[in-house]
């Protein structure tokens, strides 16, 4: 009896233990799939630079700020020459508007008032 639990300890201690085959199918799969995984890890990678290297060119060829300086000094300039000319312009139109109607007054004495008249004449002989 002793004999048959000495061989059934070997048996269970041989059966622990993994066969050369079992090992080499084993190391096979790590070693693929390792070598998988740093196929996949060196795409990224070269993905990645090539990414980089693409927002690095756009960066390199944005515009700075003070490249658009004369630009934007450029249009203010004409903008201002543009507000000047507009408040000329509305004061020409002011100008015209009251001496229009001055003189459409003169020309119509008879649709204005005696008292209005009175007073235009009195306006027109202190000038």
């Amino acid at each position: 009896m002793e004999d048959a639990l000495a061989e059934k300890a070997d048996v269970c201690a041989v059966n622990k233990k993994v066969n050369y085959d079992q090992f080499e199918q084993a190391y096979d799969e790590l070693t693929r799939n390792i070598d998988e995984t740093l196929a996949k890890l060196t795409q990224q990678e070269a993905l990645w630079q090539q990414t980089l290297d693409e927002i690095q060119n756009e960066i390199a060829n944005k515009l700075d700020k003070a490249d658009l300086r004369p630009l934007k000094d450029y249009v203010n300039a004409k903008l201002k020459q543009l507000q000047d000319r507009l408040r000329a312009l509305a004061a020409l139109k002011r100008d015209a508007e009251a001496a229009g109607t001055k003189s459409r007054f003169l020309r119509f004495p008879l649709l204005l008032p005696k008292a209005a008249l009175t007073r235009i004449s009195h306006c027109n002989n202190g000038q």
